[in-house]
């Protein structure tokens, strides 16, 4: 209850606070705003003090997902994951929650909670999205997640956007060759050596070129 006081006495300030600057900005700047009207000034400061909030907010953040990653790179996985989960809550909207918000699902997903993991990644989408690199590992862990769980269709569809999404060579050419392995799975064999084809054709890594023989192995085994 005294937090709830504290944090409510807080954000009173907070408001007080931007109410000041916007006063203060009319008062020096009267011709402005006789110019073009104190309506569209107060939302013009208000945006500014906006953006500036959110600014801090995504400092503060950055902050807690470092906390939050160390505690997972120290094993304490389950503390990481309430680490992870006050972020999201506390800092909605903010790249950092997106990050967090892959990272639970990949964690859900190495734990074997794959619905959990989904429903993670699947909210990343919705509401994040804003970076290839990390937007292409979500899908290639929904792909992963309905994989295991043998839905291959709709697993090479995810492993193919991520293919499509992918920044970076080595990512594209993972996700081809994970879409390939599902289509081998439904015996669709002439999709999964098409995509076996456009890697091979493509200059694969060298950490990529085991993988790649390995489905051209189980290609061969079933055209036999």
């Amino acid at each position: 209850m005294a937090d709830e006081s504290k944090n409510n006495v807080n954000q009173q300030k907070t408001l007080a606070a931007r109410l000041e600057s916007i006063v203060a900005f009319v008062q020096n700047n009267t011709k402005i705003v006789s110019g073009i009207g104190i309506g569209i000034v107060v939302i013009a400061v208000v945006t500014i003090l906006m953006i500036r909030s959110k600014r801090k907010a995504n400092k503060q953040a950055s902050g807690k997902l470092g906390i939050a990653q160390m505690s997972l790179q120290a094993g304490d996985t389950s503390n990481a994951v309430v680490k992870l989960e006050n972020l999201i809550s506390r800092y909605e909207g903010t790249q950092s929650a997106g990050y967090a918000l892959a990272l639970l699902g990949q964690i859900e997903s190495d734990r074997g909670s794959y619905q959990k993991a989904q429903d993670h990644f699947n909210r990343y989408l919705r509401e994040y999205k804003n970076k290839k690199f990390i937007t292409t590992q979500v899908l290639q862990g929904l792909g992963n997640c309905l994989y295991v769980s043998g839905n291959y269709k709709e697993a090479a569809q995810k492993y193919e956007k991520a293919a499509r999404t992918a920044p970076h060579k080595f990512q594209k050419h993972s996700s081809l060759l994970n879409a390939a392995k599902c289509y081998l799975e439904t015996s669709q064999i002439s999709k999964s050596q098409k995509l076996v084809e456009e890697v091979k054709n493509s200059s694969p890594e060298k950490q990529i070129k085991s993988k790649l023989q390995q489905i051209e192995s189980q290609i061969a085994v079933k055209k036999t």
